[in-house]
């Protein structure tokens, strides 16, 4: 019998309608049809029932789950459930698999893999026949690629986990993000969007699937390339009381980012970045502001420079001239007001004003009858002028002395505009420290920006210095009373100075930082101190528990009072704006030794600092040569040879001799240290340890 030939066709699912109208598939010549097939009309698509697409009974027993089944993530249990009670009761499925051949006897699902599991369960608990066959479609290796896409995607709500891992197969196949948007019937946009998941560390991909995440929590992470930053962000607020939210990550993401409506990019332009040689990136993932300004260095040195111009315009007039990106209201509220006073007019101003007030003065004695409406209208007239020249002639101005004692703040204000605050007298001028005219041109917080110290950083470097001085001050009775006098006092209205202590007893929120405070040695002397205290009588019903605890003996209500006093320190860093003295003079009273109970390590410091700034620090502390030997170690390598050099007791294995050794194992960040009293203050007794409290305290407790 003479072999028919049939013409090579292009099948595809009968849900790609898409494709299939772009897809020319060729219409079979008359001759040579096998038979039963039909010609069809001009114009339209030939779907043959060829070998390779033929519907086929197959034995559950040949069929297994291929890889190319996109769908990674379960259903649910109550949807596999519902769906094995249906298969159980129909006696099979009705709706085919889609498989593709995988040799002798043994095919592949690539579409219907939930139907294929319950069928294979039910075939295990007895509920099936062994030999339970089931319809099959059967293509090709390559339209299984599609298909399988297109079946989870088009019909059954597909993870989006599981379309990105889809889409991002058939990229690597070389199809065009138009042709999947085409073919699944679906924006480039949100193809767009799927693969750039692909940004995302696979924790965060697991933890989506898992519930732990939503697809904004996740996609807002595909703003940070580092995907160890990826991960350490969330651990960091995966245990949060309200969990992760797309808001959090990006703040968390681009603390070292800005987006283009940030006043300061709106202040220096984002052309004007670019042109300084500044990249930017845009965030599928925002609606509106989706530019983002990736190098912050750059945009916060255009900034001040510009604001360092504007500033030197008025260098000479004032007193002094600070430079600050941005300025709080809380801020400006430090500061003391000089303000302007009125100008006289010049003589030639003074007399149009006398000769305006006479004229009314003479039409006020104009009786009503003569009030006509010509000289109502003259009236009218001459007020208007009035008002007029008053406007331009009558004004205030800054004296000569004020400028002398008041100076100014250039900044940026909150919608990006330069902002020019006139007439502030410096707080440093109460107390007498007087700064240079305008030497000072950055705030401490974007000091540590340009050193490439982040904002989380520094707030975890506030918290330990603060469980320091906790652990020290809980333990100084002496310095922690005058603390605590001291606070109460100045909150009195005869002084509105700033407390160092806050009397309102809130403890300082270290949630955050939680993780760079656990097993510290500031951490262990809290404890130690927190299990000598006398704290038996809080259990008792009051006024019992007040009865007990002031008949403590007076050392142990030192102790309480010291402890307590401690919970309630406020933190900050010795180079913060506006940082208290007050509290430098506490942690120094009492002997504050960070340095002593905390090292930075890898993981607290020089693995969250740029290259840059750990290269520098090792040149300043240890030598260039040291430094330059590693100015080729990748990041994790450099973190852990600082921590090793930086630690008590580092040796000569580490490339360091032992007069380095000592300086590397006291030096400490910026703003870390309590640095010693050259002297002390007159009548101080240095680390007083007094048995009693002062009379009338004694007095007052019993």
């Amino acid at each position: 019998m003479k072999e028919q030939k049939t013409t090579e066709t292009l099948i595809l699912p009968a849900v790609s309608v898409s494709l299939i109208d772009r897809a020319r598939v060729q219409r079979s010549p008359v001759a040579g049809l096998p038979k039963g097939e039909k010609v069809f009309p001009p114009g339209r698509y030939r779907r043959t029932a060829m070998t390779s697409n033929a519907i086929k009974i197959i034995p559950v027993r040949q069929l297994a789950l291929s890889p190319l089944n996109v769908r990674k993530t379960e259903a649910g249990a109550a949807a596999d459930a519902e769906l094995k009670a249906s298969i159980k009761a129909d006696g099979g499925i009705k709706q085919n698999l889609l498989v593709y051949p995988a040799g002798k006897n043994k095919f592949l699902v690539h579409g219907g893999g939930r139907r294929l599991k319950q069928l294979q369960v039910l075939i295990d608990e007895g509920a099936l026949p062994a030999e339970t066959a089931v319809p099959c479609k059967v293509e090709t290796e390559k339209q299984a690629i599609i298909s399988s896409t297109t079946e989870n995607v088009v019909r059954a709500n597909m993870h989006p986990a599981d379309q990105y891992e889809a889409f991002a197969a058939m990229i690597e196949k070389g199809f065009r993000t138009t042709e999947i948007a085409n073919q699944f019937g679906v924006t480039e946009n949100l193809v767009q969007r799927r693969l750039k998941l692909a940004e995302v560390d696979p924790v965060l991909l697991t933890a989506f699937r898992n519930d732990e995440l939503s697809l904004d929590a996740l996609t807002a992470f595909t703003i940070c390339k580092d995907r160890s930053r990826q991960v350490e962000i969330f651990e960091q607020l995966k245990s949060t009381y309200h969990g992760i939210n797309a808001y959090q990550v990006r703040h968390l993401a681009t603390e070292d980012e800005v987006s283009a409506s940030d006043n300061v990019a709106q202040f220096v332009g984002v052309d004007a970045y670019t042109a300084a040689g500044g990249t930017v990136r845009r965030d599928l993932f925002s609606e509106a502001d989706n530019v983002v300004l990736e190098d912050v260095a750059l945009l916060h040195r255009l900034a001040t420079e510009a604001l360092n111009a504007e500033a030197e315009k008025l260098t000479g007039k004032w007193k002094w001239v600070d430079v600050h990106l941005s300025v709080t209201y809380d801020q400006y509220m430090r500061y003391g007001r000089e303000y302007p006073l009125p100008v006289e007019p010049a003589p030639e101003d003074q007399a149009k004003l006398d000769a305006l007030n006479g004229e009314i003065e003479e039409m006020e004695e104009i009786g009503e009858e003569a009030w006509t409406d010509e000289v109502q209208a003259r009236w009218d007239q001459l007020h208007n002028d009035l008002e007029a020249l008053s406007a331009d002639v009558k004004r205030s101005e800054y004296t000569d002395e004020q400028r002398a004692r008041a100076g100014c703040v250039v900044s940026i204000d909150h919608r990006g505009a330069l902002r020019v605050e006139t007439g502030l007298v410096h707080p440093d001028d109460k107390r007498q420290q007087i700064r240079s005219g305008g030497s000072e041109t950055m705030s401490a917080e974007e000091k540590r920006k340009e050193a490439g110290v982040s904002n989380s950083l520094s707030a975890d470097l506030r918290a330990i210095r603060h469980q320091n001085l906790q652990a020290h001050l809980a333990s100084d009775y002496q310095t922690a009373f005058d603390a605590m006098l001291y606070s109460m006092i100045v909150r009195l209205p005869i002084a509105y100075a700033a407390a160092p202590i806050d009397i309102s007893m809130r403890q300082a929120e270290v949630f955050k930082s939680r993780e760079y405070l656990e097993d510290t040695i500031a951490a262990a002397m809290l404890e130690e101190i927190k299990n000598t205290l006398d704290l038996s009588w809080i259990s008792l019903e009051s006024p019992q528990d007040f009865i007990t605890m002031s008949a403590l003996p007076m050392e142990k209500k030192q102790a309480l009072f010291a402890w307590a006093t401690a919970q309630a320190v406020q933190q900050q860093l010795a180079n913060d704006d506006h940082s208290s003295p007050v509290l430098e003079e506490i942690g120094r009273r009492c002997s504050t030794d960070v340095a002593n109970c905390w090292r930075p390590d890898a993981k607290n410091y020089w693995s969250r600092v740029p290259k840059k700034h750990a290269l520098s620090v090792a040149a300043e502390v240890i030598g260039q040569k040291w430094a330059d030997e590693r100015r080729d170690f990748k990041k994790d390598a450099l973190a852990a040879s600082m921590e090793a050099a930086f630690r008590e007791g580092a040796d000569e294995r580490v490339g360091i001799d032992p007069e380095t050794a000592r300086r590397t194992a006291r030096w400490l960040p910026d703003g870390m240290a309590f640095e010693s009293s050259d002297e002390q203050p007159q009548g101080e007794v240095e680390n007083p340890k007094p048995d009693v409290l002062p009379a009338f305290l004694k007095a007052a407790a019993e």
